[in-house]
């Protein structure tokens, strides 16, 4: 069992050092594969079939700290996220450059995607720097051959709760998500959020987040993002990972964090890992 604790141990953090390096931008300047060097429109109407995959560009520069984030996720029976990127530019430092969000279009109908341009350090309640809404039009996949219709992810196996000391996630079979922790400091004695509550002899976590996972890998992996978030030191606006192993045990990484969370599963791993990981109340 001490084999499987070193393990998630490792894992832990190797997860950080991975999600410390800049893998998500591309460190050479040229052209990404369908990812137009103009912004996509927001006036113009994005229109695709069902199964297809577009790109949403948006021009940024991510030496100032600002970065895009989905702030209205869309309509998950009608389109998700597949990916984001960050291409410079090539000209001098701080020249910047564009971030390309790719979407699959996954059923016929409309939808909109707010995106928002801001810095995750930023306190909560700081105004974005900038904010663009995309419509976008899926019809029906066009007959013929080979067509092969597209299911949407199954969230099945991230579904349920999962825990660990202070801090809760609830993830739906759809794949929103809520989060809650505690922040550790009374708003009795300093009422600044996020700050913790008693209602009765209950105590109410201070630190809230809603997520929305929209993709998987393996059925073991699912990707989504931080759509808000009151603690931004916690979990911040942004990509974010939860990988599921044995006994119950999942890890929810983001940025250059991961942190280990348990499922009811969890009680009946072997008592060495009970012990060894920082689940339970």
């Amino acid at each position: 069992m001490s084999r499987f604790v070193a393990a998630i141990t490792a894992l832990v953090v190797g997860l950080a050092l991975i999600a410390a390096l800049p893998a998500r931008v591309s460190e050479a300047a040229g052209e990404m594969p369908g990812c137009p060097e103009e912004p996509t429109d927001p006036d113009a109407i994005i229109q695709v079939e069902a199964g297809q995959q577009f790109v949403i560009v948006l021009a940024a520069n991510h030496t100032t700290g600002f970065s895009w984030t989905v702030a209205e996720q869309p309509d998950t029976s009608v389109a998700q996220v597949v990916s984001d990127d960050y291409l410079p530019s090539g000209g001098p430092p701080g020249a910047g450059g564009r971030e390309c969000w790719v979407f699959l279009a996954t059923g016929p109908g409309e939808t909109q995607i707010g995106m928002i341009y801001r810095r995750p350090f930023d306190p909560p309640g700081t105004p974005p720097g900038r904010t663009a809404t995309f419509n976008v039009d899926v019809s029906q996949t066009s007959a013929g051959p080979g067509t092969t219709p597209v299911t949407p992810p199954s969230f099945a196996a991230f579904a349920g709760g999962w825990s660990r000391r202070g801090f809760g996630l609830t993830i739906g079979s759809d794949g929103t998500g809520t989060a809650t922790w505690r922040i550790y400091r009374w708003c009795s004695d300093d009422p600044t959020p996020a700050c913790d509550s008693m209602e009765g002899d209950a105590i109410v976590p201070g630190g809230r987040a809603t997520l929305a996972f929209t993709s998987t890998a393996g059925g073991a992996v699912a990707t989504g993002q931080v759509t808000e978030s009151n603690d931004e030191q916690t979990l911040a606006a942004g990509p974010v990972n939860l990988l599921l192993l044995q006994y119950g045990v999942a890890v929810l990484s983001q940025g250059s964090s991961a942190m280990v969370l348990c499922s009811a599963d969890f009680q009946q791993a072997p008592m060495a890992v009970q012990q060894a990981l920082p689940c339970g109340a």
